[in-house]
């Protein structure tokens, strides 16, 4: 379906991203130590960026996709709520943490398939981002089922093995070479450039959400996919390297293709 949507059209890839961010705000602000109130305060926050990037896919107009900065000064309204025991910023804090872990990765995607090139839709850049996601986490899960000796980080996520980490890596730059030749018209360096912040930024943000999810004690993050976890479960690698994957493209946009 993921894949459906991003080959269609833009406004699929809208419709999809937006629906999976809410889904991750959502997951990630049910559990965030905020009154119910302001739980709403922020999901609503995310339904109006999300409304605003629609208007951005539809008109190409900058102003729309820059327009959630007006919401700034009405997100810190949640400072002078009633109970004065609780720390000031804390709801604050809690709302641009998740509109930057759980809204702007998404975005950022979009950015990339509609602004790298004038004119142009790229969805097999997106396409790739995802296709190389699953590839690592798969390599690596066979590999450390059958090599794994050595944990990665044993106290937070006691699966994951270096030889499971390093054996989905290697697999995922050589499933790059073959994306670069038959997928897109870019150069193949490019693509190496991407696994190279892609494999360690993805190894970081499930790390993240694997030491987020045991300090609250849940195995998974909701119900989405059941026996597969929730959005930020399916999720969790592309948080923390979309946006980087993003600026790397839009600052070597004029050499790209």
């Amino acid at each position: 379906m993921t894949l459906a949507s991003v080959w269609y059209s833009r406004y699929s890839l809208w419709a999809i991203f937006s629906f999976f961010s809410m889904g991750c705000l959502y997951e990630f602000v049910k559990y965030g130590d905020v009154s119910s109130r302001f739980r709403q305060w922020i999901w609503l926050s995310g339904l109006g960026i999300w409304l605003l990037t629609g208007l951005f896919v539809y008109t190409g107009q900058t102003v729309f996709l820059l327009a959630p900065v007006l919401l700034v000064p009405l997100l810190f309204l949640g400072v002078l709520r009633k109970n004065d025991k609780e720390p000031v910023f804390q709801p604050a804090s809690v709302l641009v943490t998740a509109v930057l872990y759980t809204v702007l990765p998404f975005i950022s995607l979009i950015l990339l398939a509609t602004e790298i090139e004038p004119g142009a839709y790229h969805f097999e850049l997106v396409g790739s981002i995802f296709l190389l996601i699953w590839a690592n986490d798969t390599f690596a899960y066979v590999f450390g089922r059958l090599f794994g000796r050595h944990k990665l980080a044993p106290l937070v996520s006691p699966g994951k093995t270096w030889e499971g980490t390093i054996g989905g890596a290697a697999m995922t730059i050589c499933m790059s070479f073959f994306l670069a030749r038959y997928i897109t018209p870019i150069a193949t360096i490019h693509y190496v450039v991407m696994c190279i912040i892609l494999i360690p930024l993805g190894v970081l943000g499930d790390l993240v959400e694997s030491k987020w999810k045991r300090r609250l004690g849940i195995k998974d993050s909701g119900a989405f996919l059941p026996g597969h976890g929730g959005f930020l479960d399916r999720f969790d690698s592309i948080l923390l390297s979309a946006p980087v994957i993003f600026l790397y493209f839009y600052a070597v946009k004029t050499n790209l293709f």
